[in-house]
């Protein structure tokens, strides 16, 4: 079955933002809250790889992760238009 339709850009950027925007503020509060499972979790994701070398030592200032996290949100919603709008214009 072949789902084709029109997917308004806007509305599909601002979804997946949200998405991605509370994704990573809750990576954020993890790295505050329980940094050794965060690095945990890390290290499953690498598997093979030794991250220890690179663990860090202190936390990462809230203004800049909190910074990181506004860029984060706006690439995901240029990157999530960009695709809707390709999306749309191949889908016809």
């Amino acid at each position: 079955m072949e789902i084709v339709g029109h997917v308004k850009p806007v509305v599909f950027a601002n979804a997946v933002t949200v998405v991605a925007a509370v994704s990573y503020l809750l990576c954020l509060a993890l790295s505050y809250l329980l940094p050794d499972i965060l690095f945990l979790i890390a290290q499953g994701w690498v598997h093979t790889f030794n991250l220890e070398p690179v663990r860090a030592t202190t936390p990462i200032p809230l203004a800049l992760t909190l910074l990181t996290g506004v860029v984060f949100a706006a690439l995901t919603w240029v990157a999530s238009y960009a695709v809707a709008s390709l999306y749309n214009a191949w889908a016809k």
